[in-house]
C-alpha cells in the first residue's frame, strides 16, 4: 500500500490490516502524484503479478483469481476484465466471461489508440512483473500516463487476453482530475502527446494514423471541458 501523502485517514485503516496479514506493505511518501505512488509500489514489489487499484475503486471478489488462472492457461503477459462506474452506492452486476486472446500486442495498441471498445487504464488487469522489467511510469506526464505505460508495454509483451468479465468498478465523483475544469496541468497535454509521437514514430509509424486520431479525440475532450 503507498500512502501517497494522503489526509482522510486512510493510512490508518490500511495499518489495521497490516498488523494481521504480513503480507501487507505500508510506504508511507510526499505527495507525488499516481505515477510516482505507483513507480515506488513497482520498485518493492516481488511477486510474480502486478495489479494497479486507484484508492477510489472497488473488485469483485473473485477479479483477482480469475485474471490469474487465465494468464496461466494462456501463457499472457497482461489479463484484463471489463470496468464499469458507480457513484455514492454500488451493487456488483452479473457478468459472464466473453474470453478474446491476442497476439500481436500492436494490434492490441492500434485497438487502444482508435478506441475500439479497448479500455485506456492500468487499473482492472493483472501484469506479470517479468513483462514490466524495468518500465516505469513518467512522473512528469500529468494526464494520460496510462496510454503512455501501455504503449511501451505493448513493445515488451507476447500475448494479452480480455476476459470479458466485469470485475473491476470505479468510482465517480466531481473534482477528479479526469473530471476537473480547466487547470495549468492542460498544458501539458500538447507537451506530453509530443514526446509520445516522437515514440510512436522511432518504434512503431504504422500506428501514426491510430495516434493522430486519439489525440484528436483527447485534445476535443479538454476543449469541452474549457466551454462546460
Amino acid at each position: 500500500f503507498v500512502n501517497d501523502g494522503s489526509t482522510d485517514g486512510s493510512a490508518k485503516i490500511v495499518e489495521k490490516y497490516a498488523k494481521v496479514d504480513e503480507r501487507i506493505t505500508i510506504i508511507n511518501k510526499k505527495n507525488g502524484g499516481v505515477s510516482s505512488a505507483r513507480n515506488v509500489g513497482m520498485d518493492v514489489a516481488k511477486g510474480e503479478y502486478l495489479l494497479f487499484v486507484d484508492s477510489d475503486d472497488l473488485l469483485a471478489k473473485n477479479m483477482i483469481s480469475e485474471l490469474y488462472k487465465l494468464s496461466k492457461e494462456h501463457d499472457a503477459d497482461i489479463v484484463t476484465c471489463d470496468s464499469l462506474p458507480f457513484y455514492d452506492t454500488f451493487v456488483a452486476p452479473e457478468t459472464t466471461m466473453n474470453l478474446k486472446i491476442h497476439n500481436d500486442p500492436k494490434k492490441v495498441m492500434q485497438m487502444l489508440l482508435s478506441n475500439q471498445g479497448m479500455e485506456i487504464a492500468v487499473t482492472r488487469r493483472i501484469f506479470k512483473t517479468d513483462a514490466i522489467g524495468d518500465l516505469r511510469f513518467n512522473e512528469n506526464c500529468i494526464m494520460y500516463e496510462d496510454m503512455i505505460f501501455l504503449y511501451n508495454l505493448s513493445l515488451r509483451i507476447n500475448r494479452f487476453v480480455e476476459s470479458g468479465s466485469t470485475l473491476y468498478f470505479y468510482r465517480q465523483r466531481e473534482g477528479s482530475l479526469m473530471h476537473a475544469k480547466y487547470t495549468d496541468r492542460h498544458i501539458d497535454l500538447l507537451s506530453v502527446f509530443n514526446d509520445f509521437e516522437k515514440t510512436i514514430k522511432e518504434n512503431t509509424p504504422e500506428l501514426l494514423p491510430e495516434f493522430y486520431y486519439y489525440k484528436l479525440c483527447v485534445i476535443g475532450d479538454q476543449y469541452k471541458t474549457l466551454i462546460y
